[in-house]
């Protein structure tokens, strides 16, 4: 009998890191650019607990961040080739992750680290609300 984990090793294509390293490049800068949304809403806990993204079903995420009365959650959404920025009142934002430079996918999401803990849940509602999206 065939293991069948075997099986799905040898399914996985060879990445080689020439073909990626690009992508690979700008993917960190860009998590670092939504970890400034964890640095700005969560509070300070030893060794910066509060910073890491986590893995999702669907590619990485934020987790549920408090701002004020509402949660915020940001997702890289590597299926959909999306980042969603998701409140708790039922607002989404999704922002297409296609061919950009950091400073363009910055601009589109100005409100990450423009967050005051004290302006709270109307605050991030507003700029969620008003975030033009240029895709």
């Amino acid at each position: 009998m065939k293991n069948p984990s075997s099986a799905r090793v040898a399914a996985w294509p060879e990445l080689e890191l020439v073909n990626w390293e690009g992508t690979r490049d700008t993917l960190q800068l860009w998590t670092q650019v939504v970890g400034k949304a964890r640095l700005a809403l969560e509070p300070k806990i030893n060794h910066r607990w509060q910073l890491p993204l986590y893995v999702s079903a669907r590619g990485l995420t934020t987790s549920l961040m408090h701002a004020g009365g509402v949660g915020v959650e940001i997702e890289f959404d590597f299926i959909n080739h999306s980042l969603d920025i998701q409140t708790t009142d039922g607002q989404v934002r999704p922002i297409n992750l296609q061919p950009r430079s950091v400073a363009s996918f910055y601009a589109m999401t100005p409100w990450i680290c423009a967050h005051d803990r004290s302006s709270g849940d109307r605050a991030v509602s507003d700029r969620l609300a008003s975030q033009r999206l240029r895709q």
